[in-house]
């Protein structure tokens, strides 16, 4: 016997179409996983933090020293960064000025690696390959909460030898990736 259904503006209906009985329809209904809709990509707006601690002169051999301060802040819903690329510049040959570079959770927003956020860091340390560098911090799970901000530190260790008095050395940031959280859809960074 062959059945035909109909299925019309969420009601079910089947005749039998040898027969012409009614069919039953029994079991469970077939749904898909519930949707979330947006108004668009999530937004991660990033800025030099207020705290930045601008161009300043730095001692050879000092540890825990911040080069930028970055404000993130979410829109939209909650975001996880999972990369970020820093790319180093400056009149300093940045694989002989820097020993380990590092990013650091800026708990306290005053733009300094303390102690306890040094014990922590999101990433690093990692070396410096070469001068004028791009580094890239992958697997990161940094969470910003939708209408927060969060400070990042990129923060380096400097080294005695291989600097003259004088040289200079920039961060800045090239590339963020971050995911809505409940979307899973791409950030997006104005700017």
């Amino acid at each position: 016997t062959t059945h035909t259904v109909t299925l019309a503006n969420g009601s079910s209906a089947g005749t039998g179409q040898s027969s012409l009985n009614a069919l039953v329809l029994t079991g469970t209904p077939a749904a898909g996983g519930a949707k979330t809709l947006t108004d668009g990509s999530p937004i991660l707006t990033v800025s030099t933090g207020t705290n930045d601690p601008g161009a300043r002169s730095i001692s050879a051999g000092s540890t825990g020293v911040t080069l930028l301060q970055a404000n993130l802040a979410a829109t939209g819903e909650n975001q996880t960064v999972s990369s970020f690329q820093v790319a180093l510049s400056g009149s300093a040959n940045d694989s002989l000025a820097i020993s380990a570079l590092y990013l650091i959770d800026d708990a306290n927003n005053n733009g300094i690696a303390d102690a306890g956020e040094l014990a922590t860091p999101v990433a690093g340390p990692t070396t410096v390959p070469s001068d004028n560098a791009t580094i890239s911090f992958t697997g990161l799970t940094y969470q910003v909460a939708s209408g927060a901000s969060r400070d990042l530190l990129v923060v380096a260790d400097t080294s005695v030898s291989g600097v003259q008095n004088g040289e200079t050395i920039t961060a800045t940031i090239t590339t963020i990736t971050s995911t809505g959280d409940t979307s899973s859809l791409p950030s997006s960074t104005p700017g």
